[in-house]
């Protein structure tokens, strides 16, 4: 996928190609077979501090989708929807309900209503459905001294809504909902639109459903990314994460109505 990108004239990161022509290392760990990759470096400073640089991205990510349109064979992704951000999360999840004393009830309303609300509204048909990269936060783009931008960390990347993805940068979760807040998100996402609709088309409800997109990534941070980080890095950073969270989505859903 990256190298098609590349090849379509799309900037991103780039791997390198090993003596043998092919990309992929293998390596023999002790809990098993392990595979590594080696990337060319990103050039460029972190952040998208202007309009113009955020209007830019909005068109750089337009070409980024109409690009992933031309991949015409399956490719072997898993999938960003509803069965995986909120179903398995949930699941997951629910393995800690005898350990911790979250607000379950809350998170499975929200759940079973998000499910709802994008099943309701999105086909998983091009061209609302489609490759993603599925992470396109500012974290994960360089801007050189050119102004040139380049995405890099397509670990999540799959077949998924494109109002998700491109929801990543706008909603800006951590901001909270304050009115000084919601004023940012909603400059960001004018702009971002701006940009966007110059080169790709999007139908009004995918337009009014951004805002939907963030409960569905958070009950998928809740319920695998932070579930997950029980597992490895311990458990007092799950729980400090999902408290978080689960307070910001409180906030979220009181203002942002479905």
């Amino acid at each position: 996928m990256l190298i098609h990108l590349k090849n379509d004239g799309i900037r991103v990161v780039e791997p390198v190609m090993r003596n043998d022509s092919s990309y992929i290392l293998e390596l023999n760990a002790i809990e098993g077979k392990r595979f590594g990759i080696l990337f060319h470096a990103v050039e460029g400073e972190e952040g998208l501090p202007t309009d113009l640089i955020q209007e830019r991205f909005g068109s750089y990510v337009a070409e980024i989708h109409n690009s992933l349109d031309k991949i015409t064979s399956p490719i072997n992704r898993w999938h960003l929807d509803t069965a995986s951000f909120i179903d398995k999360s949930m699941a997951y999840l629910m393995r800690y309900s005898t350990m911790y004393a979250f607000d379950y009830q809350f998170l499975f309303d929200v759940a079973s209503e998000t499910k709802k609300m994008i099943e309701t509204r999105f086909p998983k048909t091009m061209p609302e459905y489609g490759l993603c990269h599925g992470d396109l936060y500012s974290g994960n783009v360089r801007m050189d001294s050119s102004g040139n931008l380049t995405v890099f960390d397509f670990d999540l990347c799959g077949y998924g809504w494109r109002a998700y993805d491109i929801s990543l940068f706008i909603c800006s979760f951590g901001l909270g909902v304050d009115a000084a807040a919601m004023d940012i998100r909603e400059r960001k996402k004018e702009v971002f639109l701006n940009g966007y609709l110059k080169n790709r088309n999007l139908s009004e409800v995918e337009i009014h459903s951004i805002y939907l997109f963030a409960p569905f990534r958070r009950l998928f941070n809740i319920g695998s990314l932070y579930a997950f980080f029980a597992e490895s890095w311990g458990h007092d950073i799950f729980f400090r994460n999902v408290e978080e969270e689960i307070t910001l989505l409180k906030d979220w859903v009181n203002v942002y109505k479905f």
